[in-house]
Parts: structure tokens; C-alpha cells; sequence
């Protein structure tokens, strides 16, 4: 688990509930050195491209090879991003991503370019605000209503978000709503972001709402959605793009 300093919780102290993670990830955006900034996005690069990511142990030796680093900076720089939560493992496994991309498969999924031919497994609903800015590339969300009970899915249970480089342009249906989880920043950011929530109406919002005891954290109605993928879209996708794209191959 990331262990998280006291500049870290001070970053997230004045934000609204609901609004600690987008604080955090600016606060910790403007922490990263160059060599860390290369090792995460040198890893991201690898899971988009090929679908997968190696073992850390594996993913340290070809960033090595591939960036020009020596083992004892490439080997800093990730201790760096695991002490961060930037960088999440299990053992050796890799597990997340800057706390928005996955390396299994979740209920939110981003699919990169027209074809859908790429898809890229999310932490949790807030990741949706910032993934295709982070990425500069457009694509298709598709992710399960938060409120749906069990494994079955129906169409009419599913939230679409279209996106630019820029981010989110429109959404089906257009009743969709999100939960944004408050954070004291004492667990991982991806353990956080994964508690928030996508929902296909009010209704399912405010139901979900009610079974869950009504979760710290700010609630968006359909009404405010636009805004959140505007305003907080664009806040958390030009942090995550600063952490990304210093090897910015995803074409």
C-alpha cells in the first residue's frame, strides 16, 4: 500500500468531499521528477499497445534496455511511484496504473479509435473523466450502471461516453449520472477511485445511494454531469497527459 506523506493529505485537506481525488492527482502530477514520469508512462505505453503488462521485475529490465536508464534510477523511479500509489502491485504482478488503468478486466472499460480494438480496463467511474485526454486519443466508454444488482447486463443497464482527445463530447443515455467517493487519503488512491460510481439516471444514483447509506462523497445528477465532464474532466486529464506522455506511443 502506498504509503502517503503529510504534503499529500495537506493537498487534499481544503478539496470538497468528493473532490479529493482530482486535488490529489494535481498535487502529485506536479511531484513526479523526469525519470518517473518515463517509468509510468513507459508502462502505460506497453499495456495500451499490447493488451497486457510484464511482471515488474520484467517491466524494470526492458525499461532499462529500452530508455537508456541506469537499473539503480529506473529501480528509484518505481519505488518512487509504488510509494505514491501510482504504480499498485501484488506480489510482482502489476495491478494498476496511476490509480485509473487496470490490467483486469473491470466494469469500466475505454476502447480506443473507431475499430474498439483496444480496450483499456479502468480502476473505477472517475477514471472515465480523464482517460482520453490522458491518452490523446478518442475511443468509446462503455461501463455497467454502478445500481445494476448481480452479473447479468442489459443494454438498457449500460452508460456509453463518446470521447475526443479532449475528452468526453456525449453520452448515451443522456440521463447519466456519477458518484464522485470522498478520501482522507489514509488507503490507496485506486481502492478510492474505485468506490465511486456511473449510473444510467437519477434514480439509480439515488436508490444506489440508499443501499450503500449514503457514501461521503459528492453526488452529480444528470443536470451537473456535463459540468463534471468538462471542469473536473479537464482537471484530471491534464494531470494524468503530464504523467503520460513522456512516452507517448498509443497510436
Amino acid at each position: 500500500m502506498a504509503q502517503f506523506s503529510d504534503a499529500a493529505r495537506t493537498a487534499i485537506a481544503g478539496a470538497a468531499p468528493g473532490l479529493q481525488l482530482i486535488s490529489w492527482y494535481t498535487w502529485v502530477a506536479s511531484q513526479l521528477d523526469e525519470d518517473q514520469r518515463t517509468l509510468l508512462s513507459f508502462a502505460v505505453s506497453s499495456l495500451v499497445n499490447r493488451g497486457w503488462l510484464s511482471p515488474l521485475t520484467k517491466l524494470a529490465e526492458t525499461a532499462v534496455e529500452s530508455l537508456g536508464l541506469s537499473e539503480e534510477r529506473v529501480m528509484t523511479a518505481l519505488m518512487v511511484l509504488e510509494d505514491h500509489g501510482l504504480l499498485e502491485t501484488e506480489d510482482d504482478r502489476i495491478v494498476s496504473l496511476a490509480a485509473v488503468i487496470s490490467t483486469t478486466k473491470t466494469d469500466v472499460t475505454y476502447f480506443l479509435g473507431e475499430d474498439h480494438a483496444t480496450p483499456i480496463s479502468l480502476v473505477g467511474p472517475i477514471a472515465a473523466l480523464g482517460i482520453a485526454r490522458a491518452l490523446n486519443r478518442g475511443g468509446e466508454l462503455v461501463a455497467k450502471c454502478s445500481g445494476t444488482q448481480g452479473d447479468e447486463e442489459k443494454a438498457s443497464d449500460r452508460v456509453t461516453l463518446l470521447c475526443d482527445e479532449s475528452g468526453i463530447h456525449s453520452r448515451k443515455p443522456e440521463s447519466v449520472a456519477l458518484f464522485l467517493p470522498s478520501w482522507d487519503g489514509t488507503t490507496s488512491p485506486a481502492s478510492a477511485v474505485a468506490r465511486g460510481g456511473l449510473f444510467v439516471d437519477d434514480d439509480a444514483l439515488a436508490q444506489w445511494q440508499t443501499e450503500h447509506d449514503d457514501p461521503d462523497g459528492m453526488p452529480l445528477t444528470s443536470m451537473f454531469f456535463p459540468m463534471a465532464a468538462t471542469d473536473l474532466g479537464d482537471k484530471l486529464g491534464k494531470a494524468l497527459e503530464s504523467m503520460f506522455d513522456h512516452v507517448a506511443n498509443f497510436a
